[in-house]
């Protein structure tokens, strides 16, 4: 399963909006001593504002730049545990880097444990549709290609973030990767 071993050993969380890549990478920063880096939480407090206003400020093409650019500035980070937004991988060059950074561990749900997750929708641009489930699905399955990318995944439905947090240690230490 060990694809290659990059210098960093960045441990980087992808997969799609509520699945718990940022509340997970806490608990798993914190149970391996590293710091946590949330792309998210980088893009809102460099532009001043909440990423559901800048999509509808500016749209999704401008989010995706400042995205890029976060995701380029993380990657240079050793040793972390990276967060990235739902989407941030769907740009090639954005995988990429990640995948030079370190390894990805890709965090799923089922459909309707994501629907649940995502609270207020208003805060979740994307799925500010008549059919949020319906949103759900066709996002998910257009990004399939690229959340299988990732070196690892793990399933995020009925279970704790502490409980995931040791999965993902778990199996990171037995492909040797930590």
């Amino acid at each position: 399963m060990t694809k290659r071993k990059p210098d960093r050993r960045n441990i980087i969380l992808i997969g799609f909006m509520g699945t718990g890549k940022s509340a997970i990478g806490r608990a798993l920063a914190e149970k391996l001593g590293r710091a946590f880096v949330d792309t998210d939480e980088i893009i809102e407090r460099c532009e001043g504002r909440a990423i559901s206003q800048i999509f509808e400020e500016d749209g999704e093409p401008y989010f995706r730049e400042a995205e890029s650019r976060v995701v380029t500035e993380v990657s240079e980070r050793e040793n972390a545990v990276i967060a990235c937004g739902g989407g941030a991988i769907i740009n090639p060059i954005n995988l990429r880097t990640l995948q030079e950074a370190g390894w990805l561990v890709c965090l799923t749900a089922e459909p309707e444990t994501v629907l649940a997750r995502a609270g207020k929708l208003h805060d979740r641009p994307l799925l500010c549709k008549p059919d949020p489930m319906r949103e759900i699905r066709r996002l998910l399955k257009e990004r399939a290609t690229y959340y299988e990318q990732a070196d690892f995944t793990v399933a995020t439905d009925n279970v704790t973030e502490n409980e995931v947090a040791n999965r993902i240690e778990e199996l990171l230490s037995q492909e040797g990767c930590l």
